[in-house]
């Protein structure tokens, strides 16, 4: 009897551990699945959509503070629609946002992905949100303003040596493209420049030929006069979103959604905002050249009058307004920025003062934020000629970006008070190299075009320096 009691109570324990254990695999077993099935139900239980982006100067990039982007904006609206909060990670490698994907951290791959068959075998696809295709960059016009003949197809090409950034999407394509139908064309890829460097060095006439993104090729031609982007180098591409395949919920609810938009008024707004904008006339000697020589603009003794606040010529302020708005009070720019001195909202609010209104009251809040960013930089800088240029290129892109080039520029060991060194660093602020550098907080820029921009208003003001009075003449 004793041993069957014993015997009872062992049957009973094991019984009872037996029961635990299946209770614990059920339980979690439950949780393991409510964690890897995610589809858009769940998403919408949840009330967060998680989307991986790659840093882009036209899909995903931060402009005086403020978040912008082509696919940033279309996937904000699909968020609104459904009242979701956005969460983004960031990851520029494909192959990376891929195993994002499947791992449940994400439910959409947004990284500028080119639609493909050797892609679907990995993921499911939406509907195109756009098409992208690659064209030639070459350079139009020679250092002397005299017409270059350019190339006008593919086959115009004798020989040549095509520079890509290894960025450039749709690449592998390309690349076989080039070796089966143009053998005297080499393909140079480029690790360490982004698409807008290789433009840059097409127009300084560093390189001949570069291939990229056409929007990348249209945001460089608002920069750059001597620059021809007419040649296609591929048919067009689809660029479209990934989700998992096992979202089937989400990718219909996305096709729906991706199809109405496209049809909308906020499409047509994001195309022309990021995609087709309107090329800016930057010849600086013709556009000068039509004013009297003895003033500027009808503006002239309003920035006399307020330049007082930086320190600096009002010649340098009048250039700065010359490179934005051209003396257009109308003016405004795809970022929102308006009027003569192209603020944007929140900075004119910020920077003005009550006592002046109208066009008075914008040239006072532009010369009053030069003055902050002025001192700001007096506090890194000391190299007067720097610390201007810094200046403008701080107006064009906001501050917090050249702090970033400064403490990349100290980290290197190079002198920050010369310009050389410190563009450097700013036009690198695209390189992935640099920008995810732990000294640098205010993320990827592609640098280089307010670089160009800073030179173009300081060239301009010796210019003025030169020919127009110290001292606005009379009307």
């Amino acid at each position: 009897m004793k041993n069957f009691r014993i015997f009872t109570i062992v049957i009973s324990i094991i019984l009872f551990i037996f029961i635990v254990w299946i209770i614990y695999r059920y339980s979690s077993g439950e949780d393991i699945e409510r964690v890897e099935f995610r589809d858009f139900k769940e998403i919408v239980d949840d009330g967060v959509l998680k989307v991986v982006f790659n840093i882009d100067p036209v899909d995903y990039f931060v402009y005086e503070g403020s978040p912008l982007g082509f696919q940033l904006e279309m996937i904000e609206s699909f968020s609104k629609k459904y009242g979701l909060e956005l969460e983004i990670i960031v990851e520029s490698d494909l192959d990376s946002g891929i195993e994002i994907l499947k791992s449940n951290k994400v439910d959409i791959l947004a990284q500028g992905i080119i639609q493909s068959s050797e892609l679907d075998l990995k993921i499911d696809m939406t509907k195109s949100i756009r098409e992208t295709k690659l064209v030639l960059v070459q350079r139009s016009i020679d250092s002397v303003g005299k017409n270059i003949e350019t190339i006008k197809s593919i086959n115009d090409f004798k020989s040549a040596v095509l520079y890509v950034s290894s960025g450039t999407r749709n690449l592998n394509s390309f690349k076989v493209f080039i070796q089966d139908f143009a053998k005297n064309i080499s393909v140079r890829e480029i690790d360490s420049l982004s698409q807008e460097q290789l433009i840059n060095m097409v127009a300084s006439g560093k390189i001949d030929y570069a291939v990229c993104a056409i929007e990348y090729a249209i945001l460089a031609s608002n920069y750059y006069q001597n620059i021809d982007i007419s040649v296609d180098m591929s048919l067009p591409l689809n660029i479209v979103w990934g989700v998992r395949e096992t979202s089937p919920l989400l990718l219909d609810s996305l096709n729906v959604w991706i199809e109405k938009f496209k049809e909308s008024e906020d499409y047509r707004r994001l195309s022309l905002k990021y995609i087709n904008k309107f090329r800016h006339n930057f010849n600086i000697e013709s556009e000068f050249h039509s004013h009297n020589k003895a003033r500027l603009s009808i503006y002239d003794d309003l920035f006399y009058k307020h330049a007082i606040v930086t320190g600096w010529d009002w010649r340098l302020i009048a250039s700065l307004a010359y490179e934005e708005s051209r003396f257009n009070p109308n003016a405004q720019s795809w970022a929102g920025a308006t009027g003569l001195m192209q603020l944007l909202p929140v900075t004119y609010r910020k920077y003005k003062d009550e006592k002046y209104s109208g066009i008075e009251s914008e040239i006072f809040a532009a010369c009053n934020y030069l003055s902050y960013i002025k001192n700001l930089l007096q506090n890194e800088l000391e190299d007067s000629i720097t610390i201007l240029k810094s200046s403008l290129a701080s107006y064009n892109i906001g501050p917090g970006h050249i702090i970033d080039a400064i403490c990349l520029c100290k980290k290197y060991n190079k002198d920050c008070n010369n310009w050389d060194n410190l563009s450097y660093f700013i036009i690198n602020l695209s390189n992935r190299k640099y920008y995810t550098d732990t000294c640098v907080k205010n993320g990827y820029f592609p640098g280089i075009f307010s670089v160009e921009f800073a030179n173009s208003v300081y060239n301009r003001y010796k210019h003025y320096l030169n020919i127009i009075p110290a001292k606005p003449q009379k009307q």
